[in-house]
């Protein structure tokens, strides 16, 4: 009846009227030390404390285990930071793109990728995305969400912004070829080639992509409307010129002097 319990410290505390000092230390069950200790707590009073030791052994055991527990803790929030930074970057990648196409990545090696990142127009890049990566990053997009059934296998990716998809998918083409990835039959490869893609928001197959490539870049389209702008005011002359040939009226204008000059010499002659 004169105990307490301190459970923070794992101690028991017992204080008696009237005892003597004393200590003493007994071995416990499993290795474990147990100490007793008693000490003079007032005047008339003792107290007995009562503690549990473990080897040293256990202790760098159990240090160790908290140790790695915390270093896995560490690794994993480390990782999940990675995995969004690298999610970000695919973010940015598909905001600055008109067209995205894929190609699978196996037997590829890294010095043949790094070829074709160099060679790649400005503003366009070739990045192996896992596919729940990709996956995260297009989610709520519209404009990307219908790459689902390309999400197979290892793949590379291809982000081409909207001037440079011919210079981007030729490039594309002369890896596969250079790679022997290029099938006769077709000018990107099929199986070992490219898979298919997304163009401004409207999934691309295999020839989808192909006729994308043979579209005019924007700075041909730019030359091509300035070339049709200063063509008009000459051909709107000669259409102006062709027509006013055309009508009976401006005929009959063209007739009047010599009408009038006849007349004037009939008149002078009858006088």
């Amino acid at each position: 009846r004169h105990c307490r319990t301190g459970l923070s410290s794992g101690l028991i505390s017992c204080t008696r009227p009237h005892a003597s000092t004393a200590g003493m230390a007994v071995a416990g069950k499993l290795g474990a030390l147990v100490c007793v200790s008693v000490g003079l707590l007032a005047p008339g009073a003792l107290s007995f404390q009562l503690g549990f030791a473990r080897p040293a052994a256990v202790r760098a055991a159990v240090a160790r285990r908290a140790g790695a527990e915390m270093a896995t803790v560490s690794t994993n929030e480390k990782n999940l930071a990675q995995k969004q930074a690298f999610v970000d970057e695919v973010k940015e990648r598909l905001d600055s793109s008109t067209l995205i196409f894929t190609f699978r990545a196996d037997g590829l090696e890294v010095n043949q990728l790094r070829s074709l990142r160099d060679a790649m127009p400005e503003g366009c890049s070739v990045k192996l995305v896992k596919n729940r990566l990709l996956k995260r990053a297009i989610e709520g997009d519209p404009k990307w969400d219908k790459i689902d059934e390309l999400l197979h296998y290892s793949n590379y990716w291809a982000f081409v912004t909207e001037d440079q998809m011919k210079p981007a998918i030729d490039a594309v083409q002369k890896f596969l070829k250079d790679t022997g990835r290029l099938e006769k039959d077709h000018p990107l490869g099929k199986e070992k080639g490219v898979r298919g893609g997304v163009f401004d928001g409207e999934p691309l197959d295999l020839d989808g992509i192909v006729k994308v490539s043979k579209l005019p870049t924007k700075i041909e389209l730019i030359q091509k409307i300035a070339v049709g702008i200063n063509m008009v005011p000459t051909r709107l002359a000669r259409s102006i010129n062709q027509a006013a040939d055309a009508t009976p009226l401006a005929r009959g204008i063209k007739q009047v002097p010599t009408k009038v000059g006849r007349a004037i010499k009939l008149a002078k002659e009858e006088a």
